[in-house]
């Protein structure tokens, strides 16, 4: 009796597998990109800095619709955090943003960076009325 259950269970998977659309919900505009960067093994602080000022120079150049972008480096990596206007506010979305970021990123080979864009489930901005955006730089000594 289970033999069938199975088989037929199996078979209404393989069925709706395929009548499901591959995408179960669509990317949300949030107005908030990530590029998230790794060095090769053993990178020091400074080779990841310098990287990062380089992404930060090609976002800055590339976003001018920008609310502000955030930086952050540690040894082997880094994070950039690229902060956009409401949708109503700008011409491009933020879809349009980051694969024209993916695309100019891609060039510089230094380390291995990858833009991304926040997932519609979960992590919401919610629970504060308002959204602090700070721009803060490692400076070199």
């Amino acid at each position: 009796m289970a033999i069938p259950i199975v088989v037929i269970l199996l078979a209404s998977i393989g069925y709706l597998w395929n009548q499901i659309p591959t995408e179960l919900s669509p990317l949300e505009d949030r107005s908030y990109i990530s590029i998230n960067m790794r060095g090769p093994e053993g990178t020091t602080f400074e080779y990841i800095r310098d990287y990062a000022d380089r992404i930060e120079f090609l976002a800055d150049s590339m976003v001018p619709e920008k609310e502000a972008i955030v930086t952050r480096s540690w040894n082997g990596g880094g994070s950039l955090n690229v902060y956009l206007p409401d949708i109503n506010k700008r011409e491009r979305s933020q879809m349009e943003i980051a694969e024209q970021l993916t695309q100019r990123v891609r060039t510089e080979t230094k380390a291995r960076a990858f833009v991304q864009q926040q997932s519609t489930f979960g992590g919401r901005r919610g629970g504060c009325l308002y959204n602090m955006c700070y721009r803060r730089r490692i400076w070199r000594n």
